[in-house]
């Protein structure tokens, strides 16, 4: 995969984040619905329409789990990647942009450098990304 494609699934890391809130929302409504068919469970009609909605949410659950290690895989990969870079001021760009998740403003700042500058060296970030994951492959 391409540097910049790789880099660019920090949309990614923002679901991965957003996922890890909403496991715990779904574990409760799971909860929530199986006390729901417990005291259903004298109205069959009621509870066939219930267990199949918990059955839907224990998929759910799980397709959930599978994502947020996913995910947890390729922010791995991606903070990895990072940390071969050797510049300093690169590596610090990169890691800014996207694990801090630092517009590239915000990054430009925070290093004290002009926004041309910052866009300048991520660039070169890049090309020596490449450079690494073509001696690694």
């Amino acid at each position: 995969m391409n540097p910049r494609k790789f880099l660019k699934q920090k949309k990614y890391l923002q679901l991965y984040r957003e996922s890890i809130e909403k496991t715990s929302e779904i574990a409760q409504n799971l909860a929530e619905l199986k006390a729901e068919a417990e005291a259903l469970r004298d109205h069959e009609g009621q509870r066939v329409e219930l267990d199949a909605a918990v059955a839907k949410y224990v998929d759910a659950c799980e397709e959930a789990e599978k994502e947020l290690s996913r995910l947890a895989d390729l922010r791995q990969d991606i903070r990895q990647l990072i940390d071969k870079v050797n510049d300093t001021r690169m590596h610090s760009i990169l890691w800014r942009r996207y694990i801090s998740g630092l517009s590239w403003e915000q990054v430009a700042v925070s290093m004290n450098y002009t926004y041309r500058r910052v866009t300048q060296l991520h660039g070169e970030a890049l090309k020596e990304i490449c450079s690494i994951q073509e001696m690694s492959h």
